[in-house]
Order: structure tokens, then sequence, then C-alpha cells
């Protein structure tokens, strides 16, 4: 093993210093909630890096994964056991309670990616439109997550398919990953006649193994269909079709009991 390897630093740790930072400018210059997601992805990242490329396994690379209450719900009932760290979720479940779907809007990577692919192919509404366009389509969420809760019960695991949080770890492992090395790959061969020149024996024996996966085209095409969905709808998969959506979107009638709550209790006694 390497003194990188043994020690506890890592690259990764600069790219999320180096993160926090922009999310932080972020912050300041637009809204809290685009400096969350580009603190949030930039986490994904580190933590992704760090699984992987000889990084530290051992470290909770997973804790996207641990925030995720479906993916809670659904281990817990197709394995018939609860995981500790799993309880994470719980923790934003609270906040969905108190603050609504914070988790959806401002945390979770899937939903950062289509805010910018909607941001790019121009997909703008009304406020009205908005809260009116697809209104019955909603409920589809509810139908969604009840399909897979069941398909758990059974013993069968749909999270591939409808959690977002599995969904964005497969692309970013089957389809970034891949397309990443495959441009170091050929940054690489244009430095190659440099180094053959300059006597850089490392770059130019230095190969990197382009990985594949199974299901890669799998994942790609429901990657696509995600954003193309967009053209609906801004977000139309977080709002209609998304389970995890769905258990947090349980969680704004009791945001909207507290604060009616609070009203009654200003409210003066005549």
């Amino acid at each position: 093993m390497t003194g990188l390897e043994t020690s506890w630093f890592h690259p990764a740790l600069v790219l999320f210093l180096l993160g926090t930072i922009l999310a932080l400018w972020t912050w300041q210059r637009f809204t809290f909630r685009r400096g969350l997601q580009v603190f949030s992805i930039n986490l994904f990242i580190a933590l992704f890096w760090l699984a992987s490329l000889n990084g530290r396994p051992s470290w909770p690379v997973d804790f996207f994964l641990f925030s995720d209450p479906l993916l809670a719900l659904v281990h817990t009932l197709a394995g018939r056991a609860f995981i500790g760290l799993l309880l994470v979720s719980l923790a934003f479940l609270a906040l969905a309670a108190l603050a609504g779907r914070v988790f959806c809007s401002h945390w979770c990577p899937l939903g950062t990616l289509l805010d910018i692919s909607d941001y790019q192919m121009r997909c703008r509404q009304t406020a009205v439109q908005n809260r009116e366009d697809f209104r019955r389509a909603r409920k589809a969420k509810f139908v969604f997550l009840l399909i897979m809760l069941w398909a758990a019960l059974c013993g069968i695991n749909l999270l591939g398919l409808g959690d977002p949080m599995v969904i964005f770890t497969r692309c970013a492992a089957t389809v970034f990953y891949p397309v990443v090395i495959l441009l170091e790959d050929l940054g690489l061969h244009v430095l190659r006649p440099i180094s053959d020149w300059a006597g850089w024996l490392e770059v130019t024996y230095f190969e990197l193994l382009l990985p594949s996966f199974e299901g890669t085209v799998i994942m790609a095409a429901l990657l696509a269909l995600l954003l193309l969905l967009g053209c609906l709808q801004p977000r139309f998969w977080c709002r209609h079709v998304c389970p995890t959506g769905a258990i947090f979107s349980l969680g704004v009638p009791l945001l909207q009991t507290f604060r009616y709550a609070q009203v009654v209790i200003a409210m003066p006694i005549p």
C-alpha cells in the first residue's frame, strides 16, 4: 500500500473543502437552497471518490443512502431487520415535519441534476401552471410507493427503479464514473507524446482500465427518461412519480397543522 492509502489524507478531502467554499459563495450570491444543493452534490462526489479509486471505503461513504427513508423502510420490510445507521433517515423525516420537503428541494442530488437539466431545457412555468398542471398525476407517487413496499414484503427489491438516491448512486457508478475514466484515458493519450519527449516514464506506461458494468444501458436509459420528463413540467419526476417524495409529502400536513396551531394560539382571546 502507498503512503496515500495508509494516511488519513485523501484528495477527495481537498475537493470537499473547495466545494464547501463554493457552496458558501453560492449561498451568499444566490439563495440558501442553491448553496445547500452545491454542498450536497459536492459531498456526494467526495464520498463517491472515497469509496473508489483507492479511497476510504471504511469511512461513512454511504451516508446519502442512510439518509434515505424509503431505503430504510424497504430494507426493514425485505430483511425483517432494522439497520441502526438507517436512523439517519429519521432526522430527515423529522425535518420534513417541521420544514416541508427540504430533503427533495435542497438535499437530493438527483433533484439537483433535474434542476440543472430543466434549466438547460428552458422549462419554465408560472406559479399557477406549476400548481395546477398534471395535478391528478401527483397521486401516482403514492401508488408507486405502495407497489415498492408490497414488493419489499414479497422479497423483491425495486429500489433501483424508483428510489432517487439509489438511482443516482447507480448512475454515478455505471454511467458517470466510466465516462470520467474514459476522459482521463483520452487525456493520457494526449500527454503521451509530451511524456515520451520529456522522459516521463510514469506517464508513458501508466494505463487506466476502462470499467464496464452490467445494467449500464438500463441506468443510462432510466436517467435519460427522468431528464426528459422535465419537458412536461419542471421536476416532473419529483412531483408526480418519486416514492421517496411521497414519504416526505406526508410530513406536509403535519407542518400545515403545526402552523395552523401557531396561528390559533397567537390569536387574541375576545
